[in-house]
């Protein structure tokens, strides 16, 4: 069986409960909020809401090549597809990486990752995983919100957190008058007492921004261009609620940070605009000829048309063409209105 993004949220979607608590560790399938949401996740994947524990298990395996442990990341691997880590968020709007820094990706040299999890699809079965977060946050034990991102939207290069981690393990084990083993983490001090009984573990605990903070940038650029606008147009008090994502909001390679956004824009009121036809004016078409022609292949697919054209130096050729497109769209019975009536 296989599982991705898309079918993991409409697997929510048709599951229709955030019922975190109740659903997980009520029925003692998990033992604490961050386990809770870690199965919530996996279920979503494996669309195994409500089974008990071996069935659920049954479709892990089916879904998953790799299931994860409580010492290394990943928390799972998509069988051929992308690595998951599943966080919860805490109050301070952080996010509790432990020992793992974040990660553009997920790769099979990693020093952080088991063996199972290496050869997870054979030997030399992978070299490279796209790593995705899922950062969930819980309140009145219910799931509030969970923002789901790729590691290479906003992870550094792994050399930047490892520079920074061998330098200090370097002061660390530089101390004069300890006994210091070798170790992966920072420092491990031993014979501490006078029994020799007692050893000290220095881990480096990793902590990053909330996905949803770190992307609030695109509300401020929203600002800004309506801020813009007010002084262009002498009207201090005007917002139009709208927003058009670059590109379109649907897909691409940055699909997650668009969903990060729109959850920002929806708390704020403001609609996003995308379009269902186009004149191509971006893409090659260069005459009123061809516009009408790049019409004609979506506009007969739709009742109600947004149109996508572009306001820019190089696109004369488009400002000279709508009085002709507005006659096509007439002649066909289209009429005119603002983008206010048609998102009602």
């Amino acid at each position: 069986m296989e599982s991705n993004i898309l079918k993991m949220i409409n697997n929510i979607s048709l599951y229709g409960s955030n019922e975190i608590i109740r659903n997980y560790v009520g029925n003692n399938r998990a033992n604490n909020e961050g386990n809770a949401l870690e199965l919530f996740v996996k279920d979503a994947f494996c669309n195994s809401f409500g089974l008990e524990d071996e069935e659920a298990k049954k479709k892990y395996n089916e879904v998953f090549s790799y299931i994860g442990n409580n010492k290394n990341p990943p928390d799972a691997i998509i069988r051929n597809g992308d690595a998951i880590e599943v966080k919860k968020n805490n109050q301070s709007n952080k996010v509790q990486l432990n020992s793992s820094y974040p990660s553009k990706k997920l790769n099979n040299n990693s020093m952080m990752i088991n063996k199972r999890c290496r050869e997870c699809e054979g030997v030399n079965g992978w070299t490279e995983k796209d790593l995705v977060y899922f950062v969930g946050e819980l309140g009145n034990n219910k799931l509030k919100y969970l923002t789901i991102t790729y590691g290479d939207c906003f992870a550094a290069n792994e050399d930047v957190y490892f520079s920074v981690k061998n330098t200090i393990k370097e002061k660390v084990n530089g101390i004069e008058g300890f006994t210091f083993e070798e170790t992966n983490e920072l420092g491990k001090i031993n014979n501490i007492d006078k029994l020799s009984i007692t050893d000290l573990r220095i881990r480096g605990m990793w902590i990053m921004d909330n996905p949803r903070s770190i992307f609030s940038y695109v509300l401020d650029e929203y600002n800004n261009c309506i801020t813009a606008i007010r002084n262009a147009i002498g009207m201090p008090d005007y917002n139009p609620h709208l927003f058009r994502f670059p590109g379109g909001y649907w897909g691409g390679k940055y699909a997650s940070i668009k969903t990060d956004a729109l959850t920002l824009l929806n708390e704020n009121n403001i609609a996003h605009i995308d379009w269902n036809a186009l004149t191509s004016d971006a893409a090659g078409a260069k005459t009123t000829e061809e516009f009408i022609a790049e019409l004609d292949k979506t506009v007969p697919k739709h009742n109600s048309v947004v149109v996508l054209m572009h306001d820019a130096g190089g696109k004369k050729a488009t400002a000279e063409a709508l009085p002709t497109i507005i006659s096509y769209f007439r002649n066909q019975g289209f009429e005119f209105d603002n983008f206010y009536s048609i998102i009602k």
